[in-house]
């Protein structure tokens, strides 16, 4: 079982520079057709683990993020997603932990997803849809990560390892020898995506390739106790080779 280690130090960089919005915020900006391309319900199958139907069910909510249920034999799950261009990253933090992506495929959905806990390639698609591959594209190594959330106002850098185990990562933040939390990751097409178990739920950054480097957004959710809400947040990322 991978180690999920909370550090303040960590919370404190992931927070810094970020945007956040509640969980179910009733003052949404009005829908887009392409705001919406996400939202719907869908027959999923999924496969790769203990294969499964259900019903998923992705609400929109403010801005780019998104609530997600499935329902399956009278048990539910829920999660969280934000839409990072024709994607939409996501979570669900209840068993293993698993996280990774959607795309849509016309009007069907198809998904590809690997877990904190026994790190494995899992795929979920609505029928009809295209199944989803791992890329055989290895972006392992150290990668210096600078948040681009707010100019250069809560500028910070740290390190994310990540190295290639069969078809998913291991990923790690701060010195290889001492990290500071462990987490996993998964590629698809140019596409990384990592994930660490934090404060109950799970941190997930998606990286686009461009060039030699790496850009793209993270999100996570957590609770006000002041007005117990369930608030998003989220913010921008770059990383280039160390």
């Amino acid at each position: 079982m991978l180690k999920r280690l909370l550090v303040l130090g960590m919370v404190v960089m992931f927070c810094a520079g970020c945007g956040s919005s509640s969980r179910g915020n009733n003052d949404a900006p009005e829908k887009t057709e392409s705001d919406a391309i996400f939202e719907g319900a869908w027959e999923v199958e999924g496969e790769g683990g203990e294969d499964y139907t259900a019903t998923l069910t992705v609400s929109k909510q403010a801005g780019d993020c998104y609530l997600l249920r499935w329902d399956s034999d009278g048990e539910s799950r829920e999660g969280d997603g934000y839409k990072f261009g024709e994607y939409l990253c996501v979570e669900c933090p209840s068993g293993e932990g698993t996280f990774g992506l959607y795309k849509k495929d016309g009007d069907k959905i198809t998904g590809i997803f690997t877990t904190l806990e026994n790190p494995r390639i899992l795929t979920e698609r609505s029928k009809g849809a295209s199944r989803l591959a791992p890329s055989r594209r290895d972006l392992s190594g150290s990668w210096s990560v600078r948040n681009t959330s707010d100019g250069d106002r809560y500028t910070w850098t740290d390190t994310l390892n990540v190295v290639r185990r069969g078809q998913t990562y291991i990923a790690t933040w701060g010195p290889v020898d001492e990290p500071v939390l462990s987490g996993a990751g998964l590629g698809y097409d140019d596409i990384l995506i990592v994930g660490a178990g934090v404060g109950g739920g799970i941190t997930v950054k998606m990286f686009k390739v461009i060039g030699s480097g790496l850009e793209g957004r993270f999100f996570y959710t957590e609770y006000d106790e002041e007005t117990g809400e369930v608030n998003f947040v989220t913010g921008k990322e770059k990383a280039v080779r160390e």
